[in-house]
């Protein structure tokens, strides 16, 4: 019998016509590690019945969920971010220039996941990604995470074989931290170079707050929108040499931010036309350097009318670009 290895595992993903029916994945992820899976909720029986032991239990409703991380590529991950941000327009919103742009839901959207485990090929059907977080830092290049909820999960998939894995066209060099331009500032005029910020990590996390529903079935329904979206952006400044953001957090400025990143021949951009600093701190831990971590709240572009912020969707708070 084969032994399941790691590094013999391949990943693909498609797009469901009807969420929650499987379909062959057409593109491939090359992921760093994974955690989804599918497990029961065992209702007790606690009847009192003579015995001292618990009879056995039976099994409820199937909980299928789970997520992985992936190194950011500039020719991959179409497919899953299209899914979780709702909207994927060509040349928007000039040519050359696709966009990704937050939509307020995506009810009926859902991806097939399929993962070679050499023993046989698990397949995820209707996964939905609820949180989503791309991250940087010098040593890890551009990470991207998520996590969601699925409706079933088949352990020895006909459809997505080794073989249909294993043809998946395989995407270029992940992106590098050095990569990034970071500028953020106030909304008095458009971001320049004056707005460049030198930082050691960074961190987005948008949460669509998706949950799924327990039914008289055994399968949950689909994961849908049950709470207001929440996204966030982290910075650390590696040496605290400035009050621009103290003074920024307790005027309660309203920003915006541009993250830039370019290995000279693709362009991917993330464009926050709205965001606060919510939480600073320039904690003295020993005698090395004094960092400043930042964290800021990013809202829906209320204006609108703002040179900068007509490439935005007015009813989001961020949005990924790509040439």
């Amino acid at each position: 019998m084969a032994t399941s290895h790691g590094f013999e595992s391949i990943m693909g993903i498609g797009v469901e016509s009807t969420a929650g029916t499987p379909v062959v994945v057409t593109e491939k992820v090359p992921y760093r590690s994974e955690s989804i899976k599918a497990q029961f909720n065992h209702i007790q029986d606690n009847s009192l019945c003579g015995p001292a032991a618990r009879p056995k239990s039976q099994q409820g409703t199937k909980i299928v969920e789970g997520g992985f991380d992936l190194h950011m590529r500039y020719t991959e991950a179409q497919l899953l971010l299209q899914h979780f941000f709702g909207t994927y327009s060509v040349d928007t919103p000039s040519v050359g220039i696709h966009t990704y742009s937050l939509d307020p839901s995506i009810d009926g959207d859902a991806l097939t996941v399929a993962i070679e485990k050499t023993v046989a090929v698990w397949e995820t059907a209707g996964y939905k990604v609820s949180e989503l977080t791309i991250s940087g830092s010098p040593a890890d290049g551009i990470l991207v995470e998520v996590s969601g909820f699925g409706v079933d999960v088949d352990y020895a998939s006909a459809i997505n074989t080794s073989v249909v894995l294993s043809a998946l066209a395989v995407p270029g060099d992940f992106m590098l931290f050095q990569d990034m331009t970071l500028r953020i500032g106030d909304q008095v005029d458009a971001l320049t170079s004056g707005d460049d910020l030198d930082i050691s990590s960074f961190s987005i996390t948008i949460n669509r707050a998706l949950e799924p529903t327990e039914v008289n079935s055994q399968n949950r329904l689909e994961a849908l929108e049950n709470d207001f979206r929440e996204t966030t952006l982290e910075i650390t400044i590696p040496r605290y040499s400035a009050q621009t953001f103290i003074d920024f957090h307790d005027s309660h400025t309203a920003l915006q931010a541009s993250l830039v990143f370019d290995d000279g021949t693709n362009t991917k951009t993330i464009l926050i036309p709205n965001m606060i600093t919510m939480e600073f701190d320039a904690a003295v831990g020993g005698p090395e350097f004094v960092e400043l971590p930042l964290t800021f709240t990013c809202h829906p572009d209320q204006a609108g009318d703002n040179a900068f912020m007509t490439l935005q969707d007015t009813r989001s708070e961020i949005e990924l670009q790509e040439t």
